[in-house]
This record gives C-alpha cells, sequence and structure tokens, in this order.
C-alpha cells in the first residue's frame, strides 16, 4: 500500500471512529403509550404494547414481558428503557439500580422479539452486544446472561457479562461482549437474565454488588450507515487525490 494510501485508510477509521462516538444519544421510545402515567417510558409500558410493540428506525421490538424473583427485585414499572441507538446499531437500554447487600439476592428476566421492519429480504441481524456497568465488591457476584433464539424457539447464542470480585478496577470482570448470528436473522427471541447475589455477613465487611445499565444493540448485514461512512471517505480521500 502507499503512503497516500495509507494515510487516506486511516483518516477513513479515524472519521468512522470519531463519527459514532459523536453521534451516541440517549433518548426516549417513541410511540410508546405511558400506561403508568409516570411520566417516563418504562418496561411496564412496553409489555402493555404487547404484539403490537414499538419500532426503533428498522427494528421492531414487541412481545415484553418480565419475571422478577427477590424481595428487592424492581417491578416492572421502575425499570426505565431509553433509546441508545448509533449508526453502528439500533440499541436499548434498561435502567434501574439493581443492588445486592449481605445476604440479599434477586433476579430480573426481561424476555423480547426484535425484527428487521426492512422490506429487503438480505437485510438480517447478524450480530447482537450485551453491556452492563455491574461492580461487585468480597463474596458478591452481579451477572446479566442472555440466551437468543431464532423465532422458532431454535437456540442461536448465548452471551454473559459478569463481575468478578477478585479483579482490579471499578470495573471488574466481562463489561460488554459480542456475538454473531449463523445464520443470521430476521427476527429474534431474546431471553435476558439479571441477577445480583451476596453472601451474608457476620462482620464489618460488607458483600455488595450493583448494577445500574444493561444495554442491547443489534447489528445487521448490510451496515446501510457503515457503508455511507465508507463512501464518504472514499470521496474524501478521492478529492485530496486530485489536489495532490
Amino acid at each position: 500500500m502507499s503512503s497516500y494510501r495509507f494515510a487516506c485508510a486511516l483518516s477513513g477509521l479515524a472519521l468512522i471512529g470519531s463519527t459514532l462516538l459523536a453521534s451516541q444519544s440517549f433518548a426516549a421510545i417513541t410511540d410508546v403509550p405511558d400506561s403508568n402515567h409516570n411520566n417516563v417510558i418504562d418496561l411496564a409500558d412496553l409489555i402493555a404494547t404487547g404484539s403490537t410493540g414499538f419500532d426503533i428506525s428498522d427494528k421492531h421490538f414487541s412481545n415484553f414481558s418480565y419475571t422478577p424473583s427477590g424481595a428487592t427485585a424492581p417491578a416492572a414499572s421502575s425499570i426505565v428503557v431509553s433509546d441508545v441507538s448509533t449508526p453502528a446499531g439500533v440499541a436499548i437500554s434498561y435502567n434501574f439500580n439493581w443492588s445486592t447487600l449481605n445476604g440479599i439476592s434477586m433476579d430480573s428476566r426481561i424476555d423480547y422479539r426484535v425484527d428487521v421492519t426492512d422490506p429487503d429480504p438480505a437485510t438480517m441481524i447478524d450480530a447482537v452486544d450485551l453491556a452492563f456497568d455491574g461492580s461487585a465488591s468480597n463474596a458478591a457476584v452481579a451477572d446479566v446472561s442472555e440466551t437468543v433464539n431464532d423465532t422458532s424457539g431454535n437456540f442461536l447464542t448465548q452471551l454473559a457479562v459478569f463481575t468478578d470480585p477478585d479483579g482490579a478496577g471499578p470495573l471488574q470482570g466481562v463489561s460488554s461482549v459480542t456475538s454473531p448470528l449463523l445464520p443470521p436473522q430476521r427476527g429474534i427471541l431474546v431471553d435476558k437474565d439479571i441477577q445480583l447475589f451476596s453472601a451474608p455477613t457476620t462482620s464489618n465487611i460488607n458483600n455488595m454488588a450493583s448494577i445500574n445499565f444493561v444495554e442491547n444493540s443489534y447489528h445487521q448485514t448490510p451496515e446501510p450507515a457503515c457503508l455511507a461512512m465508507l463512501g464518504l471517505v472514499g470521496s474524501i480521500c478521492a478529492m485530496r487525490r486530485r489536489r495532490i
């Protein structure tokens, strides 16, 4: 590769990276009624949409359900859901201060369906991301596991993020993971399990864990935003070349 082409490639990667970072935003999910009138769009509102669901870009979300376990597990109306999409993919975030301390355990299981609305049959979901901000100290753990099936219930992949009390730093363990879907799918079923455990304590040492958000993003093939960005980069490089 010539020095010019190499510089152009680096410029393209830098432009794509800076564009994705700059475009990240948090927004309310639209076209979903505030069914419980608490002035936010929460998991209870999404459950109330049933099979009708709602759209974010070319992804349709529907058939939400929620199963809490443990005395301190939140109600569905307490889990705020936001649109955190970027040009790299449609993404949603589940927000609540899940926490456990000294013998308290809880579990929040969230199930739903994601479908591609683009009429082009070649457009499919080809990868899923899972991320969270879990932290833990001493004899406690926070983890999120996720099973993805096709719409017939056949297993496709499993993802997990988790804390490691023996790790170093404020973010311990694995905080984000990506899994491809083989083969890519027009629709998927998601089973998400948010779990926090802590051992009882008989001393002045607290065993505690917490999670404030859990995020999922869905990537597709082809990637129209990335293709458009690469086209823009190519045009910039061509313009520079003509000026040399």
